[in-house]
Formats: C-alpha cells, sequence, structure tokens
C-alpha cells in the first residue's frame, strides 16, 4: 500500500447539510467563497494531478475537460467511459461542474463522483448556484476518469480527497460540502 498523503472527509452538522433557506449554512459559506479568486481550469487540473500522483502510485486516471455541446450527457454518455477508457464501472467518475462567468475564470461549483452529472437548479448545488445568482455553464465538465484504483481507495475517497485538496490550495469551491456528502 502506497499513500503519500491524504484529505479525509469533513462534513458539516446533520442540520447543516439541507438548503431550504437563503440563510441556511451552505448558502453562508457559499457567499464567502464566492468572495475568493476563481481559479483556472489549468490550474485545478494541475492541483489534481498533484494530489492524485502523490495519493497512490497504484492509482491509474486521466484528467478530461469534455465539451458538452459536442458529447451532451444522453443515453451512453457514462457507458462509453467504461468502453473506450477501460473503466471498471460507469460511475468511475469524478466531475466537476462550472459557473459561467461573463468575465473571468468560471467558479468551481461541484465537485462529485458518479454518473449523475446533471444541471438542475432545484437540487441542493442547484439552489446554491442560484442563491449567488449565479448559472451553471452547461458547455463543459471536468471529469477524472478513475481507470485503476488499488483495493485500498474507492471513487468516494478520492473525491472527498481531491475537493480537500483543492481547498486546501485556496481554490473557491462554491457547493464547499458537495465532495464530502
Amino acid at each position: 500500500m502506497s499513500i503519500k498523503c491524504s484529505y479525509r472527509y469533513f462534513f458539516p452538522k446533520y442540520k447543516d447539510k439541507m438548503v431550504k433557506r437563503d440563510d441556511c449554512f451552505r448558502i453562508k459559506i457559499a457567499e464567502e467563497q464566492v468572495k475568493l479568486q476563481p481559479v483556472s481550469k489549468e490550474m485545478i487540473k494541475e492541483h489534481i494531478r498533484n494530489f492524485l500522483d502523490d495519493l497512490s502510485t497504484e492509482l491509474d486516471y486521466e484528467i478530461r475537460e469534455v465539451n458538452l455541446t459536442k458529447t451532451p450527457i444522453k443515453r451512453g454518455f457514462y457507458f462509453d467511459f467504461v468502453k473506450k477508457d477501460g473503466l471498471k464501472d460507469k460511475k468511475d467518475i469524478v466531475w466537476m461542474k462550472f459557473t459561467k462567468e461573463e468575465k473571468g475564470e468560471d467558479f468551481l461549483g461541484v465537485v462529485a463522483t458518479g454518473n449523475d452529472i446533471n444541471f438542475n437548479a432545484n437540487n441542493a448545488s442547484g439552489k446554491i448556484i442560484k442563491s449567488l445568482g449565479k448559472n451553471w455553464n452547461e458547455d463543459y465538465v471536468l471529469i477524472v476518469l478513475l481507470k485503476k484504483m488499488p483495493s485500498y481507495l474507492n471513487r468516494q475517497l478520492v473525491e472527498s480527497g481531491i475537493g480537500n485538496y483543492l481547498i486546501s490550495k485556496e481554490v473557491p469551491i462554491l457547493d464547499y460540502f458537495s465532495h464530502n456528502l
């Protein structure tokens, strides 16, 4: 086993996980995050590479920006990663959604895992983004294909680690707890 660093889960209190009102805990944290300077996708990719390379020498991954205009999320979207990229399971991806900014860099909105990328405005992340007066950038997502993971890791640990590592590198994540819930 070769784990050089670890960025484990951290959670808000159970009552603070809900996004029901504009004054809830997760929206208050988002209001603090949006005051920070957004970080470029290239720098985010570099941070992810650094984290994953430090996490395990046995981990095989690929970071990819997926143009959703050319490759829309529809039937077969996730299965294509299994078929073409050699994933064991269609859920073996960590994905990141961004806001659409008129000027400057887009904000990282969510770090998540699985085969459920969506731009729903009524789920917790959507409500957070909407409360900030922002919209999702539906043109692309950033994904990490987890091609081979050692037995002591799983996609949830990698997801949490990526999100927490990005936070440690001062990358604002508007849905600050998305990778830990």
